[in-house]
């Protein structure tokens, strides 16, 4: 019987020892867990960390281009105005000069026609009515 009680015992000292061993992979598992569980902790500070810092940069990058964008259209309206304000005083001297002409080659008619039915010419320094304010309206109100 001695066999049958040392096989008893072997087995009831494996079960100790199992139970030893798993008792011990358990609290090495519990030290794992806590040093993992700060790992992550920690890569996941960091993680937000680099996504607070990059929306920042972001951030920054919009307001450079918008600030930028906003120079850039102010400075190309400033320039639009300029050009459109010296285009319109070369329209204003061009349309006077065409008026001047217009008003010459009308006298110039006038007077061939009184010459041609030998009339006696009109003054030609006495402007109509109607001429003077065609003249003075030329000056471009719609600015």
């Amino acid at each position: 019987m001695q066999t049958l009680t040392n096989a008893m015992s072997d087995l009831a000292h494996s079960i100790v020892q199992l139970r030893q061993d798993r008792a011990a992979a358990a609290t090495l598992r519990g030290k794992e867990v806590p040093k993992l569980a700060t790992d992550v902790d920690g890569f996941l500070a960091l993680q937000q960390r680099q996504r607070l810092d990059h929306t920042a940069a972001q951030r920054r990058q919009l307001a450079s281009f918008m600030s930028d964008l906003t120079a850039s259209v102010s400075t190309m309206r400033n320039r639009f105005r300029a050009e459109l304000g010296s285009l319109r005083e070369a329209l204003e001297a061009s349309a006077d000069g065409m008026h001047r002409q217009l008003d010459l080659h009308r006298r110039d008619r006038h007077g061939a026609d009184e010459a041609w039915h030998s009339t006696k010419p009109a003054p030609a320094s006495k402007p109509t009515a109607d001429r003077t304010q065609r003249a003075e309206g030329s000056d471009y109100k719609g600015r």
